[in-house]
């Protein structure tokens, strides 16, 4: 409210202001596809270095639902619930994605489901092809904590290698099909 009473002259009750977010959370996938399609018009060709981090966030409440759960806080709010954020940036700071999840998820078991709703790693980013289209394409490196890698999302990043392999094949051939 102060915020949008400073920048925008506007002061909405606290109740407009959770009517509203109420209203857009039914549109969240398009608003993060417009967030994505912005930084990549920003971008350009596509980052070289993804920032993936994870982190918490508390509420002032005991009461647990789907997504506010207890869990490992790193604000050290052990009894609050939280909620835990996922985010890609460029090193500039562009916001690439974000995923929430329940507040008792393990900052290590984010990572893959993370890798396969990020639309900047489709096969086509991981490949590093411009697809024409505005995706965000990575030609180079992620970087995350350790956790991120531990040995369970090792052998299952081996294991889906084969199949990205067969996509990037696909999408090579059809971007040459394109061209033509």
């Amino acid at each position: 409210s102060r915020w949008l009473s400073e920048y925008y002259e506007k002061s909405p009750s606290l109740d407009a202001i959770y009517r509203f977010m109420d209203a857009i959370s039914d549109r969240e996938d398009r608003i993060k596809k417009t967030v994505q399609r912005n930084s990549s018009n920003l971008i350009g060709e596509g980052p070289t270095l993804i920032l993936y981090d994870v982190t918490t966030l508390y509420f002032e409440s005991f009461e647990e639902d789907a997504i506010r759960q207890s869990g490992f806080s790193k604000d050290n709010k052990f009894r609050e619930t939280q909620i835990v954020l996922a985010l890609a940036a460029t090193p500039d700071g562009l916001p690439l994605w974000y995923e929430v999840y329940p507040g008792k998820t393990a900052e290590g078991k984010t990572f893959m489901d993370y890798m396969q709703k990020m639309p900047q790693l489709t096969a086509r980013a991981r490949a590093g092809l411009a697809s024409g289209r505005g995706d965000v394409v990575c030609r180079g490196v992620i970087a995350a904590d350790s956790a991120m890698f531990n040995s369970i999302n090792i052998e299952e990043l081996k294991k889906n290698l084969e199949k990205l392999n067969k996509k990037i094949e696909k999408i090579t051939k059809e971007k040459e099909e394109y061209s033509e």
